[in-house]
């Protein structure tokens, strides 16, 4: 998988362990590692539906966009990183043919 950041300083936080162990404490700044590592891994989005997780796609007005549970309340947030994304007939994602992702940040569930 293409992974994309909407902010270098997410980017920047995820990539280095020090950093993502002060701001989020050891435990999450692991789990977002390895969570980061198997979307890197997967061919597409579709796969992660086979990990831990529970990726789960969004609805509504946030179509497009898929959470990953990473620990706790904090999810993962990313939505399509193509152009032009693939489009089921129905106009729904095909989320079979998604190969780049665009990652937009941790948040805290609702």
């Amino acid at each position: 998988m293409e992974l994309a950041f909407a902010e270098k300083s997410f980017r920047d936080l995820c990539y280095n362990e020090s950093l993502a162990k002060q701001a989020y404490g050891p435990m999450l700044a692991g789990k977002l590692k390895r969570i980061l590592a198997d979307l890197a891994a997967v061919t597409v989005v579709t796969d992660l539906f086979l990990l831990p997780g529970s990726a789960r796609e969004l609805t509504g007005s946030l179509q497009g966009r898929m959470v990953i549970n990473v620990v706790d309340e904090h999810q993962l947030v990313f939505q399509i990183g193509h152009i032009n994304p693939p489009l089921l007939q129905s106009g729904e994602v095909d989320w079979s043919r998604v190969r780049r992702i665009k990652i937009l940040g941790l948040e805290k569930k609702s």
